[in-house]
């Protein structure tokens, strides 16, 4: 009786054991849905592979035979260089996007390389695979972050506070931070509206950058955005001048994203107030004079900590401004 009972207990704690590493080796990722309001998650998948709210297990990246399969739903938008459906795989909604015109090819060929280089599930919408001119991420059902006006004044009123609106802030720059640790700048960033276009909405209102096909390295020399004279009603003074960009040019755009996301309620314009100081210091006209985004990000954290949110987690809490 004693030798079944021991027997029993190690298969008890086997069996605990081998939950605890399961979960340890795909740990869920979970946040709130404010559409839904209750908690979703989903697994945290290692580098090549992907999981959607609902799944199981994880999945390698889509073949394309895989792809292949996939139903398109309806169409979601259409760019200059890309058509983006809604899609359903298996019973999931993705989102399926497609080249528009062949001369664009090289655009969203680099558009599928930067998701696979640069795909991290904080900054970047999540990339489910690709097969020649046709990529597949995860759809967002809120949109873009153009839609945040509609979405506050309609279903997702009670979210529209001025913490809630000073975290996108920070979730702009965390992403930012994200590009330029890797030596990537945002060229297709130089008009506000195309560029809260590229920012897509998860149902918790944080960000994720979708629209990765402008997106040079500047490990060798400044970038040219565009064929000059170079348009924009974000333009940093370097590029006017025809001098190229380098991540200082995303800095010079920082503060006009960012209060836009703020608004011109009361509370807003007194945190504006707050923030002019290292907001002018984004304005420098010398570009080695402006902020890093790391900087930006910690100085929003931790004003987000006196509101009582904890938004943000902080790598390096010392580089604070």
């Amino acid at each position: 009786m004693n030798h079944l009972w021991s027997s029993l207990c190690v298969g008890i704690i086997s069996c605990f054991t081998l939950v605890i590493v399961c979960r340890r080796k795909n740990p869920l990722r979970c946040w709130k849905d404010f559409t839904k309001k209750t908690q979703v998650c989903k697994l945290a998948c290692p580098k090549g592979s992907f999981s959607l709210v609902g799944m199981l297990s994880c999945h390698r990246h889509l073949t394309c035979a895989e792809i292949a399969t996939i139903r398109q739903v309806r169409v979601i938008t259409a760019g200059v260089v890309k058509k983006v459906y809604e899609a359903e795989w298996q019973g999931f909604a993705v989102a399926l996007s497609t080249l528009t015109h062949p001369s664009l090819e090289s655009d969203f060929r680099h558009n599928i390389e930067m998701h696979r280089e640069l795909g991290h599930p904080n900054f970047t919408v999540d990339f489910l695979g690709s097969c020649g001119n046709t990529i597949v991420t995860e759809l967002m059902e809120l949109g873009s972050a153009q839609n945040l006006l509609a979405l506050w004044a309609g279903p997702l009123q009670e979210h529209d506070t001025v913490a809630q609106r000073l975290a996108l802030c920070a979730d702009y720059v965390s992403i930012l931070a994200h590009l330029h640790a890797h030596q990537r700048v945002m060229c297709d960033s130089n008009w506000l509206l195309k560029t809260l276009s590229q920012y897509l909405l998860r149902s918790d209102l944080s960000l994720r950058v979708n629209d990765l096909d402008a997106l040079p390295s500047t490990r060798s020399a400044k970038a040219q955005c565009g064929e000059q004279p170079v348009q924009g009603d974000l333009l940093a003074p370097e590029q006017k001048s025809g001098h190229g960009c380098d991540t200082h040019c995303d800095i010079w755009k920082v503060p006009d994203v960012c209060y836009w996301f703020l608004g011109h309620g009361p509370e807003s314009e007194g945190l504006k107030f707050r923030l002019f100081r290292v907001h002018r210091l984004c304005k420098a006209r010398e570009p080695g004079q402006r902020p890093t985004a790391h900087a930006l990000l910690c100085h929003y954290a931790s004003i987000l900590r006196e509101m009582g949110t904890q938004h943000i987690k902080l790598h390096d809490p010392d580089k604070c401004i």
